[in-house]
């Protein structure tokens, strides 16, 4: 369970629905008055981080949206509709793809470690 407030809260919950943390943030009661500046802040907040990992990680279970999905669906538009743009098309998509957090780089994280390097500082002529 999340210790976050009730205005937080929905605050994570419309933004998973929206997209938009400043309007999101107004919609969760908070003032319009300073509300980019108060949307930024609970982004950064890592309790609201971790809320929003967990909803659209929820999201993309109950839709059966992955990244395998947005790329078979902008194939096959692209393919019915000879006359749509490829633009148009990614648009739709990259829309999606925003709503369930999958426009984001995957983070991979490596370790191991380096050897044989030499560093070589040059303090000029």
């Amino acid at each position: 369970m999340n210790n976050l407030s009730p205005k937080q809260e929905k605050f994570c919950q419309e933004y998973i629905n929206t997209g938009n943390a400043t309007q999101s943030y107004i919609n969760a009661g908070y003032s319009k008055t300073g509300a980019d500046a108060g949307a930024s802040r609970l982004l950064g907040n890592v309790s609201i981080k971790d809320r929003l990992e967990e909803l659209k990680a929820e999201a993309q279970k109950e839709f059966k949206v992955d990244r395998k999905f947005l790329y078979d669906g902008y194939m096959e538009l692209i393919e019915k509709h000879k006359d749509l743009t490829p633009a148009v098309a990614k648009g739709s998509y990259d829309s999606i793809a925003k709503m369930f957090g999958l426009n984001e780089a995957e983070k991979v994280e490596l370790s191991g470690k380096i050897e044989g390097f030499k560093i070589v500082l040059d303090e000029g002529d």
